[in-house]
């Protein structure tokens, strides 16, 4: 990746930590700063306004004194260029999923007319649709442990990368790696989506497997959450990941979910309504804990 001029990172993430030397800050930004400019424009290619959104944020992260003070202090520690990049995947994931969830409006700049089709809520269903249809196909030539990964980060469910990490057998650098490939690949339909004109998030199935969820405090969800976690660790991984593409923003269909995973409707069918089953007599007393 060409992860170099940060020869002299330690001595200016302790002048800026110890001192609070501004000009030492300034001048690690603008070490770290091309390094960042590539990841987020190797992930989120030609987006302006998501490139642009991803580098600040990085670059907030960085003028954080106590992230820095953990990097400094870590044993052994890694070099500063190696640890700036991986920030800065992280944050461009972070702000991928939260654009996908979002209901915000969307700036709009997509070659699909209004006047070809006058109705807001047609538009917004024709680029839905044709958004969907081509991420479908993008994830088809990715194994059952990256869509595993991919469809927790967009559940509802609100995975951790801990708990990604847990469910699929694997470190967290090892997850947004994946996250990254997938992302990579694509990056062109993503385009479309977050170029589009639309006033919410057009993915909208059911949002929890639990009746009354959102009638819970967030301590209670994050408990509840957890506990499906941990129940569908227990499980095949296919049954698992079924799971999570049923939960999450793109509420795959039944159908859907058997292509992608190469198996019989019949089969999918089964997996879901035995594991939705188990999770409702879980919480049947009512008890989150």
């Amino acid at each position: 990746m060409g992860l170099d001029g940060c020869e002299n990172s330690e001595e200016l993430v302790q002048r800026f930590v110890e001192t609070d030397d501004l000009v030492a800050r300034d001048e690690l930004i603008a070490q770290a700063l091309p390094i960042i400019e590539k990841v987020v424009r190797k992930m989120f290619s030609d987006i302006p306004r998501e490139i642009e959104d991803a580098v600040q944020e990085t670059v907030v992260k960085l003028c954080d004194k106590g992230k820095l003070r953990q990097w400094y202090e870590r044993q052994p520690r890694p070099p500063f260029c190696a640890w700036v990049a991986v920030v800065a995947g992280h944050t461009t994931v972070d702000l991928f999923r939260a654009r996908f969830k979002s209901k915000q409006p969307l700036p709009a700049d997509i070659g699909l007319s209004r006047e070809s089709l006058p109705d807001a809520a047609a538009l917004q269903q024709e680029l839905a649709a044709q958004f969907r249809a081509k991420l479908l196909e993008s994830l088809l030539f990715f194994p059952t442990h990256y869509l595993l990964v991919f469809f927790m980060n967009f559940s509802y469910l609100d995975a951790t990368s801990e708990e990604i990490a847990a469910s699929v057998g694997v470190s967290r650098r090892t997850v947004f790696y994946r996250c990254r490939e997938i992302l990579d690949r694509i990056a062109p339909t993503c385009k479309e989506f977050l170029h589009a004109d639309l006033e919410r998030c057009p993915f909208e199935g059911t949002r929890h497997p639990l009746p009354g969820f959102e009638n819970l405090t967030k301590e209670e969800q994050e408990k509840v959450n957890q506990r499906i976690h941990d129940f569908l660790r227990t499980y095949p991984l296919e049954q698992g990941t079924a799971f999570y593409m049923k939960y999450s923003v793109l509420a795959l269909k039944e159908e859907e979910i058997a292509r992608l995973l190469k198996q019989p409707v019949t089969t999918i069918h089964q997996y879901l309504n035995s594991l939705e089953e188990q999770i409702r007599r879980m919480f049947a007393s009512g008890d989150s804990e």
